[in-house]
């Protein structure tokens, strides 16, 4: 499992943008698809990004994983034969130790992407930083230093 230190998060901003043409939320929670899915059905090679898997809903299991996962961290699954792989997780609580007033990295997401932005807790934008009229609507998913 790696930290959600600056190099990470760059890393993992730069995934989302080179294998997501458009991003697509789970209305239920933070998870993230590479194409659109259904509650009970993933398409072969469909790419999640999320913090919870092999979780039970209405009697079934669901993001089934081919690995066992600490549910603790935000993880990159393929889907890939019923369940999913999962090719990378991250530390999700790296940087909650950080107080008003410290420099953090955030990696937000939104339908068009993502990207990352240095901020100042307690200071955060309105706007993605160097992209007029981007309103910072999206999801946060990692922070780290």
């Amino acid at each position: 499992m790696r930290n959600a230190n600056k190099e990470a998060i760059y890393a993992l901003c730069d995934f989302i943008n080179q294998n997501f043409k458009k991003v697509y939320k789970s209305p239920y929670s933070k998870s993230f698809y590479n194409k659109e899915v259904d509650w009970g059905y993933k398409p072969e090679g469909v790419i999640r990004i999320s913090d919870h898997w092999n979780f039970l809903s209405n009697n079934e299991i669901h993001c089934s994983t081919h690995q066992e996962i600490n549910n603790d961290s935000q993880c990159i699954g393929i889907f890939e034969g019923g369940k999913f792989n999962i090719i990378e997780s991250y530390n999700a609580e790296y940087a909650s130790s950080a107080a008003v007033g410290d420099r953090v990295y955030k990696l937000y997401i939104d339908e068009n992407g993502s990207f990352v932005t240095d901020v100042v807790v307690g200071q955060e934008p309105l706007y993605a930083p160097g992209i007029e009229d981007r309103r910072i609507t999206s999801y946060f998913l990692l922070s780290g230093y």
